[in-house]
């Protein structure tokens, strides 16, 4: 008993904590904002993250999009769905060369922040790992998490 209450109030404040939003529940500013921005986007949902972001999940030039936002409107960054085709040329080298048997790609994203260069976060799938690097527009890895994938059967 004492484990389904535990998961109850897991599950209420996991949602309490990341709640979807209708765009007039989004304050005029963070919509203002995100308008100026990217004018034309196609908003998929809206949501707050910790109480005090806004994140909208949108579409625009047919790519998959999120940006987050403060209360008061201030952009904090932006994740783009990118193909591998667009990842500058030295990342791409980079990549290729220490991963060459790739199993699976899982995500490719450029990320931008206010004032700071933009990176790239891959993640893909090796034959016994799986592996997120986050590189930096000149090649350079900033980050590599890497995590065993289980062979159990």
């Amino acid at each position: 008993m004492l484990k389904i209450k535990t998961v109850i109030i897991i599950l209420i404040f996991f949602i309490y904590q990341n709640l979807s939003l209708p765009a007039q529940s989004v304050p005029e500013t963070v919509l203002s904002n995100f308008n100026k921005q990217y004018a034309g986007s196609e908003v998929l949902e809206w949501e707050v993250i910790e109480q005090k972001c806004k994140v909208a999940f949108f579409t625009n030039d047919n790519f998959y999009a999120e940006a987050v936002y403060l209360r008061a409107g201030e952009w904090v960054s932006t994740s783009k769905q990118i193909g591998a085709n667009e990842l500058p040329e030295k990342v791409l080298k980079k990549w290729k060369k220490e991963y060459p048997n790739i199993r699976s790609v899982s995500a490719i994203m450029l990320v931008e922040k206010p004032q700071k260069k933009p990176m790239y976060h891959l993640s893909f799938e090796t034959q016994s790992e799986l592996v997120n690097l986050v590189f930096k527009k000149s090649g350079r890895l900033k980050e590599k998490i890497t995590e065993p994938i289980s062979t159990d059967d």
